[in-house]
């Protein structure tokens, strides 16, 4: 089969989506050996997409504009999609155009604009019907989580016979890095010796104020909180958070770290006394997984999508309540009151997240399309 990739909505500062793209192409590359890619990526976000003879990179010259990118999708691509002769267009961030040639798969990372205010009413209103159209007209959906299927069911009546829950992969380059390696990324990086970790960008929903809150609280009643270390782009809160910070009297507290390369993240994660992870709202949390992929304890929110990844294995606070989130970071920093380099990952937690097994669902996925039967369920079905 000849398959469309349509990355042109990926960037690296939106994390969550760039980094499931990435990753579940280079699996393709790794293990599929049948099919032919054709991807779609800008020029000014290109896209580092597997070296093998069945990947083909189309660049396209966009300006930096959604309004842009929409009009191209609507229009120009529907042209390509015929002259590369596809068969199937997979498209990563939750919406597909208003018309296809050919049969369309979408990743659903989340639903959020349906629970939170976080969006203008324009894009709302969008957002909402372009989610109404995709899950109409799509051929397939991918939903990242349980959380999210179950979201698509109760927002937008979703068939569960034509979704499959696709996880992003966990690359198995996360596992606990050596002391030596742990050593050098703190001294590089002007970092404590043992610190809270925070791996989210600068949204609102990401809830670092009240962490920050929480931390101060701690300090007030005489604890000693370990220091933070935030890993985030600013997508317009960091102002916010620097004034809380500068409020609280936390400037020699919190640290905040540049965009890291993938292969730094498993060295941070290992580095971290723990994970703390207080976001108001998530469609997956992958952090959650990686942490734990490189031995480090995690405390997070009662939140759907960490108890399906995290399970028991992760301590859960109320993310709306300031002493319930102090409270976790004080019982954890008891239970491990020094950074250990041997701690052992959960390795149950991933088999589901492993590189070669999504890649056989994704794959599995797109000739089930192509024959029309349904694929096969992934953890059991939805």
């Amino acid at each position: 089969m000849r398959i469309g990739l349509n990355l042109l909505q990926t960037r690296p500062e939106v994390g969550g989506i760039w980094n499931y793209a990435l990753r579940l192409t280079s699996a393709l590359g790794k293990y599929d050996t049948i099919n032919q890619y054709v991807a779609f990526v800008t020029q000014k976000h290109p896209f580092p997409l597997p070296d093998t003879p069945n990947f083909q990179v189309v660049p396209v010259n966009l300006p930096t504009s959604n309004l842009a990118r929409i009009a191209y999708e609507n229009s120009l691509l529907h042209h390509m999609t015929r002259i590369h002769h596809l068969d199937i267009l997979h498209w990563f961030g939750n919406t597909q155009s208003l018309f296809s040639p050919v049969p369309d798969v979408v990743s659903v990372h989340d639903l959020m604009l349906f629970e939170t205010g976080c969006f203008t009413p324009i894009k709302r209103l969008y957002l909402k019907t372009m989610m109404r159209h995709t899950v109409k007209r799509s051929a397939w959906l991918l939903p990242v989580s349980h959380t999210t299927a179950n979201n698509l069911r109760r927002f937008l009546n979703a068939a569960p016979r034509r979704m499959t829950v696709l996880p992003a992969i966990v690359d198995e380059k996360f596992q606990p890095a050596s002391a030596d390696k742990i050593a050098a990324f703190r001294r590089h990086h002007h970092l404590p010796d043992i610190f809270w970790l925070y791996v989210g960008h600068f949204y609102p929903h990401k809830n670092h104020i009240r962490l920050l809150h929480a931390h101060h609280a701690l300090k007030s009643r005489g604890f000693r909180p370990w220091p933070l270390v935030f890993r985030g782009d600013d997508h317009g809160e960091w102002g916010a958070i620097r004034r809380a910070i500068e409020r609280l009297g936390l400037q020699n507290d919190v640290f905040r770290l540049p965009r890291l390369d993938e292969e730094a993240m498993p060295v941070l994660f290992s580095a971290a006394g723990g994970l703390v992870f207080p976001s108001l709202y998530e469609g997956g949390g992958i952090p959650v997984l990686e942490a734990m992929a490189c031995g480090c304890p995690v405390i997070a929110s009662d939140i759907p999508a960490v108890r399906e990844f995290g399970g028991d294995d992760v301590r859960r606070f109320d993310p709306l309540d300031i002493a319930s989130i102090a409270a976790h970071i004080r019982e954890l920093q008891e239970r491990f009151p020094v950074s250990s380099p041997n701690r052992r990952p959960l390795q149950n937690r991933f088999e589901a997240h492993h590189p070669q097994r999504i890649a056989t669902r994704i794959m599995d996925a797109y000739l089930s399309l192509r024959r029309r039967t349904p694929p096969r369920p992934l953890h059991g079905g939805i």
